[in-house]
């Protein structure tokens, strides 16, 4: 979901205070270190803008520097701990960053339902916007730069997004299982002592905001590009680049979200389900009710454990009974509720894509699995899904030379060179990564290997191409990364 999508299934429940009564979480202050937070922009704030999760040696997949899910622990509710207090510690000026873009963001809904059109057309208006400016705000580039910023100056905004598994299917069902039972104990050891009392009243509303940093990856499930993309098994998928797993997850991720699943839920409920940036949508009503209804579960569970001194066990939380089946282990085939997923995972984590040719695909009632296939293949095979390409000829190049790195000069079609604003930072960057964008390739290519060429002579390594227009408008990468990465150049 959305920040303000997951604001507004928070901010929808009711909460049951230490003497019982219901309170609205929209008006009830949850304390977080110094602040007071609402139940929805706790859940908002909640793994997308702080958590860093696990050890880095944990086994099962590839290693990290910094950052690992809550699910690749070996202790998961010790990771938890560790990501919310990301979130305690955090310095008001950034907080308060961050929630006067999510602000933003809201305004942009409230306007369209103003001129009485659906939200996601507000979402499809600010684009990747807000996520310059979060990625500012989290320690990354200027936003200014826009894409070249995510990509070569990326804050922790953009850096948790790149190990996300934990907003997706059963990974997410581990993270929130996590925070979920730490909420539950702190609830729980509050049992019998005076309801009165400020001190116990606050550590009941501590109780749920630790919940609600949980029911982030309880909510994201709600999205139906969390159900079955096969995060993790694409981000260890051997011989590929992490930054390119996360494309071909994000192609999955907005493809389901668009165009919408059915599913099903252990109580038997069947629904169609819509994603990130159409879940305030009137089509999207019924899984948003029934995304409110299993937060609201969820948080009746801790006053449960506050009222009786229990913790349900993780297996029988009772929000799950509202999430949609997660199961889709099965081999796709034909005559389902759903299209073919655009990459299925078999239980072995080995990744399948679906069927098609390069120029006709990609085909979504194409069951023709292939397997396996290359990284080149991958990422040449996804790039029609990214929306918002360019066919621009100009070339801007981002150069490195000792440990500077700059936009330097822009290069035409016709060979004349056009100076960029030159943005200067003291360290080089070693997370450049390759990425292809839906574009003219062959006329990009030829104006690629003329910039190359040209920067070859002047000492300085290429490490980054995007397509530029001639005011030095930073628009959508050729590539980042050493130029051996891509064949043609």
């Amino acid at each position: 979901m959305e920040s303000c999508e997951h604001v507004a299934v928070g901010d929808a429940i009711t909460l049951s205070a230490a003497d019982g009564s219901k309170v609205p979480a929209s008006s009830t202050g949850l304390p977080v270190g110094s602040r007071m937070l609402s139940y929805g922009h706790l859940i908002a704030l909640g793994g997308d803008f702080y958590g860093v999760g696990a050890e880095a040696e944990s086994p099962g997949h590839p290693p990290l520097a910094a950052l690992d899910p809550i699910s690749s622990s070996v202790n998961p509710a010790q990771a938890f701990s560790s990501a919310y207090l990301t979130l305690v510690g955090a310095p008001a000026s950034e907080l308060d960053g961050i929630l006067a873009v999510m602000n933003e963001e809201q305004a942009a809904i409230d306007a369209a339902r103003k001129d009485k059109v659906e939200p996601s057309v507000a979402y499809e208006k600010l684009g990747d916007s807000l996520s310059y400016k979060w990625n500012e705000i989290t320690g990354g580039g200027p936003a200014s730069l826009g894409v070249v910023s995510i990509l070569t100056m990326p804050g922790r905004y953009i850096n948790l997004a790149s190990v996300n598994m934990d907003h997706f299917g059963k990974d997410a069902v581990t993270a929130y299982l996590a925070g979920h039972g730490l909420a539950m104990t702190q609830a729980a050891q509050l049992h019998g002592q005076d309801p009165n009392s400020t001190a116990v009243q606050m550590k009941l509303l501590q109780a749920y905001g630790i919940n609600a940093f949980a029911d982030h990856f309880l909510t994201d499930l709600f999205a139906a590009g969390h159900t079955r993309t096969p995060r993790r098994a694409l981000w260890a998928t051997p011989q590929t680049i992490a930054g390119e797993t996360g494309l071909l997850a994000r192609a999955a991720h907005n493809e389901d979200n668009s165009n919408g699943l059915h599913v099903q839920n252990a109580r038997g409920d069947t629904w169609a389900a819509y994603g990130d940036g159409k879940e305030l949508d009137s089509v999207n009503a019924a899984n948003f009710a029934m995304a409110v209804a299993a937060t609201q579960a969820s948080a009746d569970e801790v006053y449960r454990a506050f009222v009786t001194g229990s913790v349900a066990p993780g297996a029988s939380a009772a929000a799950l009974q509202y999430v949609p089946t997660l199961d889709f282990s099965a081999k796709p085939v034909p005559g389902g509720p759903n299209y073919a997923p655009l990459f299925w995972a078999d239980p072995e984590n080995n990744v399948y894509r679906r069927g098609g040719d390069a120029g006709q695909w990609p085909d979504k009632n194409n069951y023709d699995y292939v397997y396996p296939f290359s990284d080149a293949e991958m990422v040449a095979q996804v790039k029609n899904l990214i929306s918002g390409g360019t066919t621009t000829t100009s070339v801007a190049c981002y150069l490195q030379k000792g440990s500077d790195v700059t936009w330097q000069w822009g290069l035409n079609a016709d060979n004349s060179y056009y100076k960029l604003n030159g943005y200067w930072i003291t360290t080089p960057h070693t997370r450049l990564q390759k990425f292809v964008t839906d574009t003219d390739e062959a006329e990009m290519m030829a104006a690629a290997n003329r910039a190359i060429a040209y920067y070859n002579r002047t000492g300085y390594s290429v490490i980054g191409l995007f397509a530029a227009d001639s005011s030095g408008g930073y628009n959508y990468p050729i590539l980042v990364g050493e130029s051996e990465l891509y064949p043609t150049l």
